[in-house]
């Protein structure tokens, strides 16, 4: 009724139009993933105004991922939100620390609403190594470097602690008590043991422990057996084929003459006895004034890439990196890792990444944000290592 004049009834049909969303949410996943995969468990989330199941899929900026999305998510109301899986399997011998980007999207069936987040994933980092030795400790009376190689077999930079127990009385060590090493490489162990200056039968064993980051600890016997010479420099010999090593013998300058394949090794002005490393690993010996000394030589492939680092001498800067490296262009993808450690052998900071064949890395950064050093003088070191553990 309207001004007296009836109206007749009538019906208004209002229709809201469909409007589809979705939103995935990390809900506080772990994203850090194991070397061998994981399953971590996500949230998606209807944001939309009408019923739906969502669709799944996501992948990852890099090559060798593996992702599997759970499909049993049922339908959701508006405003809802569920659980769903997704399982990632990291490439077989990817290093921990690199950063990738997870993207997942989610959609209706008809492909509308596509709603999608990027996540940041990396390698969880795995700590695994070997230590191998001969069980005789050729020590003169100068001390002497034992035959025993650690290898880092994990996939991230690892420090491993070093120590000599049962050494008799009077006896004193030297060198650095840990050591540190990239993904893939293997070093000798630093240690000496230097005997009192009068004493050469020693009739003993030691036990070498070595612990990593993990509390993994190994323990080998080692029997200490007077030489007249011995090894200064260690008896694990790392280089490229073809290249000169520099050797040190035990007692320094007293030595006279040094053969190895039955010919006499060339000595520098610094008192130094050049070999050249073999074709391939070997384990062999050197006499040093009519006493054989054993040695292990393990050969690396030449590198692929050229790079190089430079340490920044104004530390007092805080915004700039302590040290910082670069890869030069190759027709080779390669994986690196760079790593700057102190005079001890302390690592300070390290960080490692995959590059692409035909493309360079200007600037690498590393930070001592994190170092807490004594008052005083002291030196650091830049390395940049293949995926081998082969020095850059």
């Amino acid at each position: 009724m309207s001004d007296d004049t009836s109206i007749a009834p009538f019906v208004i049909h209002i229709n809201t139009n469909h409007v589809p969303g979705w939103w995935v949410l990390a809900g506080g996943a772990d994203l850090d993933i194991d070397r061998n995969g994981a399953n971590i468990t996500l949230v998606v989330e209807q944001r939309g105004n009408d019923p739906a199941a969502p669709f799944i899929n996501g992948w990852v900026d890099a090559s060798g991922w593996i992702i599997n999305v759970s499909s049993n998510v049922s339908v959701l109301e508006p405003g809802e939100s569920a659980n769903f899986t997704c399982e990632i399997i990291p490439p077989s011998g990817a290093i921990s620390g690199y950063t990738v980007e997870l993207t997942l999207r989610a959609k209706n069936a008809d492909g509308s609403g596509a709603g999608q987040t990027t996540l940041p994933l990396r390698v969880a980092a795995w700590h695994d190594y070997s230590l191998e030795h001969e069980d005789e400790w050729m020590i003169s009376s100068a001390g002497g470097l034992p035959l025993a190689m650690l290898t880092n077999l994990g996939n991230a930079p690892t420090t491993i602690s070093v120590e000599v127990l049962g050494l008799p009385e009077g006896w004193t060590l030297d060198g650095p008590d840990q050591v540190s090493l990239g993904v893939g490489e293997s070093a000798g162990i630093p240690i000496s043991a230097l005997p009192p200056s009068s004493q050469t039968d020693y009739n003993t064993s030691v036990t070498l422990r070595t612990l990593d980051e993990a509390n993994t600890q190994r323990e080998v016997t080692l029997d200490l057996i007077y030489s007249e010479r011995s090894w200064a420099t260690s008896p694990i010999l790392f280089g490229t084929s073809g290249d000169s090593l520099e050797l040190q013998f035990n007692p320094g300058f007293d030595v006279l003459n040094v053969q190895h394949g039955g010919s006499t090794l060339p000595q520098t002005d610094d008192g130094e006895w050049l070999m050249t490393v073999p074709v391939m690993d070997s384990n062999g010996e050197i006499v040093v004034d009519g006493v054989t000394l054993n040695y292990w030589a393990r050969v690396r492939d030449p590198p692929s890439r050229m790079g190089s680092c430079a340490v920044n001498q104004a530390v007092g800067e805080s915004t700039a990196p302590l040290a910082s490296c670069s890869i030069q262009n190759g027709t080779s993808a390669i994986q690196w890792t760079a790593i700057l450690r102190d005079q001890n052998g302390v690592v300070i900071d390290h960080t490692s990444e995959d590059l692409q064949a035909n493309t360079t890395l200007a600037s690498i950064n590393l930070s001592g944000s994190n170092w807490q050093p004594a008052p005083g003088k002291h030196v650091v070191r830049a390395s940049l290592y293949d995926g081998n553990g082969g020095l850059i």
